[in-house]
């Protein structure tokens, strides 16, 4: 980092490298571990946490089209990890239902993916508090907000 730089700047390109570079490694790693695409993990978290995800919905959360979440959901099915069941209103609409093994593999790969990275052993219990609230103040979200990985 630049000396020069600012304060903000120089922790936000600190924070940024920290990210980045552990959450490229976490999906590799979850993919591995899982033995599916990120994709296909990415739409299980998501049916997981929207029991009744419509292939809609799912696609929105997922930013990317509907074509791509019907293959996706194809290959969760066929794993046993999602079934496609008839919406409560409209049967004309299929919603996406986590298996009971669907939902043991998300909560594996959410406690994988949710563990920190080695760089937080670099700091005491303290300074990982602050820093959690720090962030928290931040983000406005407070502490210990659980949420699937984007």
């Amino acid at each position: 980092m630049k000396e020069k730089e600012p304060p903000a700047r120089q922790a936000w390109k600190a924070m940024h490298a920290l990210v980045v570079h552990d959450n490229d490694q976490r999906k590799r790693e979850l993919t591995g571990e899982l033995g599916m695409p990120f994709g296909h993990v990415k739409a299980l978290f998501r049916a997981a946490g929207h029991e009744g995800a419509t292939m809609n919905d799912l696609a929105l959360s997922m930013g990317c089209e509907a074509s791509y979440v019907t293959s996706v959901v194809d290959s969760l099915e066929q794993h046993g990890l999602v079934e496609r069941q008839a919406h409560p209103r409209d049967r004309r609409v299929k919603v996406v239902v986590p298996t009971s093994e669907g939902l043991a593999v998300a909560k594996h790969a959410e406690d994988l993916f949710w563990e920190p990275p080695a760089a937080f052993r670099t700091l005491t219990a303290e300074e990982q508090r602050q820093l959690r609230d720090l962030l928290a103040k931040m983000t406005g979200t407070g502490a210990g907000g659980d949420e699937a990985p984007a």
